[in-house]
């Protein structure tokens, strides 16, 4: 079996085909997955379970069927940070297309950092997700104000970045552009 290292957590074969197919299908039960990828029911469980606790999946909303509640899963943001940077992942367009059709899904907090991905190459792709995936993990949000100290450490560590690897430090200032025109778009919009 397959299985992908992603600091200090693994993602088995199973657990990477449901994160894509909820990222192709949208929100879906656990038995539309089990039926779609063709696996066991217990196995299919047992890796939603797991990638709800990772923090990858989380309950959306609930399917009817034949009078009984189902709950439908679909991707949180560090879900949709994980599909973006599989290498086996999904287009960015497909994803984008899969985000519009959730109802009330925000996607804010990580809208600049999907922009930047749209024609990252993969060694780009693969760099970011090193750099991402501990913020992710730590829950800490990407629209929050920071400090003057904070905006001081991460200013000498793009410098320092822009000596080492010239296109990696366009990337990360175009993500920090990005960021900077959805938080001033976001105080338009409340203003209004």
């Amino acid at each position: 079996m397959s299985k992908m290292r992603e600091k200090g957590n693994t993602l088995t074969r199973l657990q990477k085909a449901i994160i894509r197919f909820l990222a192709e299908k949208g929100a879906s039960t656990i038995n539309e997955a089990k039926e779609s990828l063709n696996e066991h029911y217990k196995s299919t469980w047992i890796a939603f379970k797991n990638l709800e606790a990772k923090g990858l999946i989380r309950k959306s909303g609930e399917k009817i069927h034949c009078g009984r509640k189902y709950p439908q899963y679909w991707l949180t943001e560090k879900g949709i940070f994980t599909i973006l940077t599989m290498e086996e992942g999904i287009s960015l367009k497909s994803l984008m297309r899969t985000i519009e059709k959730q109802k009330g899904y925000d996607l804010t907090s990580i809208e600049p950092f999907i922009r930047l991905l749209e024609d990252a190459p993969p060694s780009i792709k693969r760099l970011l997700k090193d750099i991402f995936t501990p913020i992710f993990e730590s829950g800490l949000d990407l629209n929050r104000e920071i400090t003057k100290q904070e905006a001081e450490a991460f200013s000498n560590f793009i410098n320092s970045l822009a000596q080492k690897s010239p296109e990696i430090h366009n990337f990360i200032t175009a993500f920090l552009e990005l960021r900077q025109k959805v938080k001033s778009s976001k105080k338009e919009g409340e203003q209004k």
